[in-house]
C-alpha cells in the first residue's frame, strides 16, 4: 500500500504529502488514512506555543517544528547534536531559531553562535546569547575554532565538577547551582566554511578535534549544532555525521 501511495493519493484527489497511511492500533490487519484538506500545507503553521508565555527546561526538550498533522514536534536536546542540511529557503535556520527560542526560555542555558555569512538570521536573539559572530572570514573560522578547543578543554574541568558532586552526566539540580556545569548549545551555520580547509592536514585535524569534542562533549550538557546548505563530505564530514544523534534535512540540490 505504500508503494502504490502516489496512485492512492490521486484516487483519493489529493497530493502525497497530503496522505497518510497508518497501521491500525487494535487491528493488525486494518491500515488507517488520514487525509489532510488539499491545500492546508500551504496554510500559515499555528504560532509558536511559547510565544507569550512559558519556560523550558534543557533537560526534557524544546519545541522545533509541527508535523503536516498540525502537531508540535518538540525534541530531545540533552546528550544530542544537531546537523540541519537544505538549500537556501528551505527552512533550516528558522527551525534552528525555534530550538534556540526554547534555549532561550531555560535560564540554565548558555547559547553560542556562529554565522559564517553576512546576513540577519540570528541577530534578533543578539540579547540573550553568550558568544555572537558573523561573517565569512578567516578571523571568525578560526575564532570559533579557539572556541571549540577552550570548550574542549573544559571538559577536563567538568569532569572534576561531576566527580565533586558525585554524579556521573550533569543535571538539572547539580547545573543549577554550579556555574561550571550550566548547559550550553553551540550552534555552528553555514558549517561549510568551517570544514573547506585548504590545506588537507588541517582539515584532518580540525575534524579529528570536532569528532572527539562532539562524542565526548554531551554528557557534560554541550550540544553542537550544524548547518549547512550543501552536505557533502567537504562541507559536513562523514565521521562527523556518523555520531550525530538528530539530524533534519530539507530541499537538497
Amino acid at each position: 500500500v505504500a508503494r502504490a501511495k502516489d496512485l492512492l493519493a490521486h484516487n483519493l484527489g489529493c497530493r502525497p504529502q497530503e496522505l497518510f497511511v497508518d497501521p491500525d492500533e487494535d487491528d493488525p490487519t486494518v491500515l488507517d488514512l488520514y487525509r489532510l484538506e488539499p491545500g492546508v500545507l500551504r496554510e500559515p503553521v499555528d504560532p509558536y506555543p511559547l510565544l507569550t508565555e512559558g519556560t523550558t527546561d534543557f533537560f526534557s526538550g524544546f519545541p522545533v517544528g509541527m508535523s503536516p498533522r498540525g502537531t508540535v514536534v518538540e525534541t530531545t536536546v540533552w546528550e544530542r547534536n544537531f546537523v540541519f542540511a537544505g538549500i537556501m529557503g528551505s527552512g533550516k535556520s528558522t527551525m534552528i531559531k525555534a530550538l534556540l527560542a526554547g534555549a532561550a526560555l531555560d535560564p540554565l542555558v548558555d547559547i553560542d553562535v556562529f554565522v559564517f555569512a553576512e546576513n540577519y538570521d540570528f541577530d534578533p536573539l543578539a540579547p540573550v546569547l553568550s558568544t555572537f559572530l558573523k561573517g565569512d572570514t578567516e578571523a571568525n573560522v578560526q575564532a570559533c575554532q579557539d572556541h571549540i578547543k577552550k570548550l574542549h578543554a573544559d571538559l577536563a574541568v567538568r569532569g572534576q565538577l561531576l566527580a565533586k558532586h558525585g554524579i556521573t552526566e550533569v543535571n538539572r539540580e547539580v547545573a543549577a547551582k554550579e556555574p561550571g556545569l550550566r548547559p550550553r548549545i553551540v550552534v555552528i551555520e553555514e558549517c561549510q566554511a568551517f570544514f573547506r580547509q585548504d590545506d588537507p592536514q588541517e582539515r584532518r585535524e580540525l575534524v579529528n578535534l570536532l569528532v572527539r569534542f562532539y562524542s565526548a562533549a554531551r554528557k557534560y550538557g554541550i550540544v553542537l549544532v550544524f548547518a549547512t546548505p550543501n552536505p557533502s563530505d567537504q562541507s559536513l564530514p562523514r565521521d562527523l555525521m556518523a555520531v550525530t544523534s538528530n539530524k533534519a534535512c530539507g530541499a537538497i540540490g
